[in-house]
């Protein structure tokens, strides 16, 4: 895989080559054999938010599509990436540290900064990917759990909710006995998953977001978070949903 230095850069998220690069006669759209830009790139990997701004304010655009026909910001909310980055630090420990539910609730802030950010920039927030998902199908879905089954080799359409405790037992703690601090343990990690779910579309929602949007599956965003065991997000998006068709 060839990597364009501004590519590079903005995947070691040094700022001070990026600056320098910005300096020279260098394409700041230039596509990668993705057709990922530079401004995909650092979405993709969760790069800080002051360089989204540095790459847009130097004209990066946020409409261009990627590989799948993915925006800059659908990568931003293009779902596990990072909470599987978050669950491999919570498969070394024993017990929730305050750090580790801060991490997590940082993920999801960075989400709705950035988004907002780019919405004031006229970024279009119902575009939609080659499913024709949006952010919303994005938060709604469950990256975690989706994950888990795929690097068991588990059917996720075959899991139910009260499997997902024994998913991610298998996934990210190495199996074994499930006693009570364990379950403990994953019980609280999904509460504050599924709220921190809830924050960011709704924020999404106040930006402009369409609950009503529906994927080549025929399915909106509520019917994700209904399937995930989201339920709080499930009625929120159908109540959306309906007020928009009014």
């Amino acid at each position: 895989m060839k990597l364009y230095p501004l590519h590079k850069a903005v995947i070691e998220c040094d700022l001070a080559t990026i600056h320098s690069l910005l300096k020279g006669c260098i394409d700041i759209d230039q596509r990668d054999e993705f057709f990922y830009t530079p401004l995909h790139v650092a979405c993709d990997v969760g790069a800080s938010l002051e360089i989204l701004q540095v790459l847009i304010k130097h004209g990066a655009s946020l409409h261009d599509r990627a590989d799948h026909k993915y925006t800059p910001l659908i990568l931003i909310c293009d779902e596990g990436y990072k909470e599987v980055q978050f669950m491999r630090l919570m498969s070394s420990r024993k017990e929730a540290a305050p750090d580790v539910w801060f991490e997590l609730s940082s993920i999801f802030n960075y989400r709705i900064g950035a988004a907002t950010y780019f919405v004031t920039k006229n970024a279009d927030i119902n575009a939609v990917d080659n499913r024709r998902q949006s952010i919303l199908h994005q938060v709604a879905r469950n990256g975690i759990i989706e994950y888990c089954s795929y690097c068991l080799q588990v059917d996720f359409d075959g899991i139910s909710t009260s499997d997902y405790v024994d998913l991610i037992n298998a996934a990210f703690f190495a199996g074994g006995a499930l006693d009570d601090e364990r379950v403990s343990l994953i019980n609280e990690l999904l509460k504050v998953y599924y709220q921190g779910k809830v924050k960011v579309a709704d924020a999404f929602l106040l930006l402009g977001a369409d609950a009503k949007l529906i994927d080549s599956d025929g399915k909106a965003a509520y019917d994700y978070a209904r399937n995930s065991g989201n339920l709080i997000l499930y009625k929120m998006l159908e109540v959306k949903s309906k007020s928009f068709r009014l």
